[in-house]
């Protein structure tokens, strides 16, 4: 909290990107080497047939085509393919030259060489690329995009296999997201908050560092996101020997507890095949992608364009390991959410923690380490993670459970296991902004599960629609032949305890569409959050 204005117009910042994901390493952002020479030779192997047309995604129903525009979302574009066409071998080796120049692409020297590992169609389909970007330069910088960034993103576009044909529908939605213009335009096309919308959300994420505003001063400014200072660490400690007697009874209770109903419900379930189970993340993910607006796959660094499918990257929880690191994995994940429970004393507050100051991590971790000498908790734990999905950043898979109770309906079991595949998976389109801006909120379980929980919410609620009026999109989820069935009252309610309905309160107050931004394109300061820059 300062004391000078956030709402005045400040300089404009060069883009309005987020930080890239890590799997870009053609990308010249702040920071990273630039793209020499050698590094083109990195680039994966072009497919050597001519790109073919699928079918359009239900997101470009709001895409309008024809040879002077199109729209979406408010980002409408100039385009004009007639005349590229025409040209012949060398004038496009020229055109996508001049191109590559005026977006400042560092290594332009190179592109002759780049440009043999492209095939005909693959040429053409960076020259019509190109030709939308260079046409539509200046409204996309007015967006806050970086020109230096488009040519090897489009390059980058043009060498997948996914990349969308010019006669499929989809084509120029595929340049602005690639581009990166399309998340551009959702960031800049956002409400900004007001001060004392800032200040509800740091106190609803920080309740031991909250800014009473009762009654609202006059003069009051609330300086923070891309327009305030750097955000701090508050100074202290936390006292182990309170979160130790604070914790440890509450967290082994519920393991044990929990542990104990799962082994009493185990012999009456039953087991998904495994088909089914990866047949149900492809058609999440289809549906994520295709039919809940744009944020999802806007970030041209982001998991749509990065990561293997879900398909091939799901993994059975009753394969899990269940070693010691894993067994610790579980316990500072539970800890995380037991640690906020008002239900349980609110043992992180009682001592102290702040999950963003190194020395506090340590010492809790230090105190899970000593819940390992409980054998029986351990053991309880060990159950508890062959029947617990979760997201394993590191090794690039989400585990899913394909048991479920013999007493649910086939539909009832789908829908269960269609909520928890789309957390899952949300999970992995967290954006990297917004676990930093995590770092620096006290109660950071509303970011990491709150927001989490509240946008699969969000997108497993138009699923259940989408299903209950279409039958393709039905079967995809529920099974072939089986009846549109509506899923238990508690799949349609938010979990995570004050995590999840502090996250509803933030959405409440921001908007759905800036919990958007900063979910999956890294917009924090749209969500009232702070990062370093």
């Amino acid at each position: 909290m300062h004391k000078r204005s956030s709402s005045s117009p400040g300089k404009r910042r060069k883009s309005v990107e987020g930080t890239p994901e890590p799997d870009a390493p053609l990308e010249k952002t702040k920071g990273e080497a630039p793209l020499k020479k050698a590094s083109k030779l990195t680039m994966a192997e072009p497919v050597r047939i001519a790109i073919q047309p699928t079918a359009g995604p239900a997101v470009a129903t709001a895409l309008t085509t024809s040879h002077q525009t199109f729209t979406l979302a408010g980002l409408t574009a100039t385009v004009d393919h007639a005349k590229l066409s025409a040209m012949d071998a060398n004038q496009q080796q020229v055109f996508i030259h001049r191109a590559a120049k005026l977006l400042n692409f560092e290594n332009v020297d190179d592109v002759p060489e780049i440009l043999l590992r492209f095939s005909a169609a693959q040429t053409q389909w960076l020259v019509d690329a190109l030709s939308i970007c260079v046409v539509n330069l200046k409204e996309a910088e007015k967006a806050g995009l970086e020109r230096s960034l488009v040519f090897p993103r489009l390059v980058r576009r043009c060498l997948s296999p996914q990349a969308m044909a010019r006669n499929s529908g989809r084509f120029e939605l595929d340049v602005i997201r690639a581009s990166g213009w399309l998340s551009c335009h959702l960031l800049s096309a956002r409400r900004r908050l007001t001060d004392l919308e800032r200040v509800r959300v740091h106190n609803l994420c920080n309740p031991s560092y909250a800014v009473v505003l009762d009654p609202l001063p006059q003069a009051f400014v609330f300086v923070d996101g891309e327009d305030g200072p750097e955000p701090e660490l508050p100074d202290g400690v936390v006292d182990q020997q309170k979160l130790t007697d604070a914790l440890v009874p509450a967290l082994t209770e519920v393991l044990n507890e929990r542990a104990a109903q799962v082994m009493e419900a185990w012999p009456t379930r039953t087991q998904l095949a495994w088909n089914d189970v990866v047949g149900v993340a492809g058609a999440v993910e289809r549906f994520v992608y295709e039919s809940v607006g744009p944020f999802p796959s806007a970030s041209p660094t982001g998991p749509f364009f990065t990561v293997a499918p879900y398909a091939t990257t799901v993994a059975s929880t009753l394969e899990a390991d269940t070693g010691e690191a894993a067994v610790l994995g579980m316990l500072a994940n539970r800890a995380e959410l037991i640690g906020w429970s008002a239900k349980h004393g609110k043992p992180f507050e009682t001592a102290g923690y702040h999950p963003g100051r190194p020395g506090d991590r340590l010492i809790l971790d230090q105190v899970l380490k000593g819940m390992l000498q409980d054998t029986a908790l351990v053991k309880s734990v060990r159950r508890l993670i062959l029947v617990t999905g979760r997201h394993d950043r590191k090794a690039g898979l989400i585990f899913i459970c394909p048991a479920f109770l013999g007493s649910l309906s086939a539909a009832a079991a789908r829908w269960s296991l269609a909520r928890t595949m789309i957390h899952e998976f949300m999970h992995r389109l967290s954006h990297p902004d917004l676990l930093a801006a995590a770092a620096f909120v006290e109660h950071d379980q509303i970011v990491h599960e709150g927001f989490t929980d509240l946008v699969a919410l969000h997108i497993f609620t138009e699923l259940v629609a989408a299903a209950k009026r279409d039958p393709e999109v039905c079967a995809s989820i529920l099974g072939p032949g089986v009846a549109f069935e509506s899923p238990a009252d508690g799949l349609l309610q938010i979990d995570y305890d004050e995590a999840g309905a502090k996250a509803q309160q933030i959405a409440g107050i921001v908007g759905m569409d800036n919990v958007m931004a900063a979910f999956f394109l890294g917009g924090v300061h749209l969500a009232g959050l702070k990062k370093r820059k």
